[in-house]
């Protein structure tokens, strides 16, 4: 029961009074430098950075490996429609 009690209410979870400014402080993927259609993402090609984004850093594994559709600049953000 107690670890349980660690995890908080879901009204804490639900009603945070920081709740607005929560995808201010949050972290997306962005491109670390320029990236050039065709290529193969790797965990060097990313930055985790804020504001948050389409993707966030949860989904780094399911990214690396993946093919751009497209040329990215520099701090561009990484979405889905990006990739083949």
């Amino acid at each position: 029961e107690s670890s349980l009690a660690m995890l908080g209410t879901e009204e804490a979870l639900f009603d945070r009074p920081d709740k607005d400014n929560a995808p201010v402080f949050r972290r997306g993927l962005y491109a670390a430098k320029p990236l050039e259609k065709g290529q193969p993402l790797q965990e060097q090609d990313l930055l985790f950075c804020r504001p948050v984004s389409a993707l966030s850093p949860s989904d780094l594994g399911r990214l690396k490996g993946r093919i751009l559709c497209k040329d990215l600049e520099q701090y561009a953000p990484i979405t889905l429609e990006d990739l083949d």
